[in-house]
């Protein structure tokens, strides 16, 4: 966790920094709903001069460009990196932040006309303020996702303790968006460019791992829009490279961090780590015939020591699913 005198240097570079909130935005192939991304950032009841939108168009434009350029109200700083990554794109992003605090948006999501306003009213530089989410699926219906029943476990007005919220917020924490944070917190790690999938979880694991934060809730009313479409990465069929390949990267990166974790924050990656066995163990049972690859993979990670006997359990639960132990 974060030493004081880090903590010191953090609100000393951050005071340098006007008050306000630099928004990421990453686009990648984002010309059928960008505009929707931008239509609700321009609604914002935020005064222009306290937020930016930085957007990335990364990868060949296919004329998200355009379409940004003719929202002229809007503060907006657009970048453009050949670069098809939206970790590249976030980075770059964090990188030409200029205000005090930022928050991460997807292109094809959508804000509250409060969400910038509520989170900055509640903003803190010591803190991660926390927004609602609101799942829309793809036929406009409005879901209450399980992340958002777990933000409405804290009573209005409570602010939890950063192990507590590690516990019971654990899933909106290691999300990209979603929140506010310090700009000059934020920037001291960097979404890893080599992850297909879950960098968000292995982004905040890190930071979290090397610093500790207040924690707050904002208003009801300040809600991120998630919109839930038919080729999104929750729906796909899974394929070995995601399914296997990526889990264990990212279950990798994972376990490097447990060498400096305790307490709450042990568990926390513990969870995380779980989920992404979870995802393997079900293709595994669903695949058997790749078991000996799979455990060929497995058997190329660097376990700590500590999780030794789960790992050993998960090796012989992937041999067992045929029916024959070897």
């Amino acid at each position: 966790m974060m030493l004081m005198n880090e903590s010191k240097h953090d609100l000393r570079r951050s005071l340098h920094r006007p008050f306000g909130v630099s928004v990421i935005l990453p686009a990648y192939q984002s010309r059928e709903h960008i505009s929707n991304m931008l239509t609700s950032l321009s609604s914002q009841t935020l005064d222009s001069t306290l937020f930016e939108v930085i957007l990335v168009v990364n990868g060949p434009d296919d004329g998200t460009c355009e379409i940004a350029r003719a929202y002229e109200t809007l503060p907006l700083r657009l970048l453009y990196s050949p670069v098809a990554s939206a970790s590249h794109a976030r980075n770059t992003g964090m990188s030409k932040a200029s205000f005090q605090f930022l928050t991460f948006v997807d292109a094809d999501d959508t804000l509250s006309p409060t969400y910038l306003e509520d989170l900055l009213n509640h903003a803190s530089l010591l803190g991660i303020t926390i927004a609602h989410l609101t799942d829309v699926l793809p036929n406009g219906a409005i879901h209450e996702s399980p992340i958002e029943q777990d933000i409405r476990s804290v009573e209005a007005g409570e602010r939890p303790s950063f192990d507590v919220a590690l516990s019971r917020l654990h899933r909106v924490l290691t999300m990209t968006t979603c929140k506010l944070i310090p700009t000059e917190a934020a920037q001291t790690v960097a979404f890893k460019h080599h992850l297909r999938s879950a960098e968000d979880v292995v982004y905040f694991s890190t930071l979290f791992a090397h610093r500790s934060f207040q924690i707050r809730i904002a208003p009801t009313r300040a809600v991120y829009f998630r919109h839930r479409r038919q080729h999104s990465l929750s729906r796909q069929q899974p394929t070995y490279l995601f399914a296997v390949t990526d889990r264990l990267t990212v279950i990798q990166e994972l376990y490097s961090l447990l060498s400096s974790s305790r307490g709450a924050l042990t568990t926390m990656l513990r969870k995380k780590i779980s989920a992404q066995w979870n995802i393997l163990l079900r293709y595994a049972e669903t695949n058997s015939y790749e078991k000996h690859h799979i455990l060929r993979d497995m058997s190329r990670l660097s376990v700590p020591l500590s999780e030794q006997d789960a790992y050993h359990q998960l090796m012989y639960s992937v041999q067992s699913i045929d029916g024959e132990v070897e």
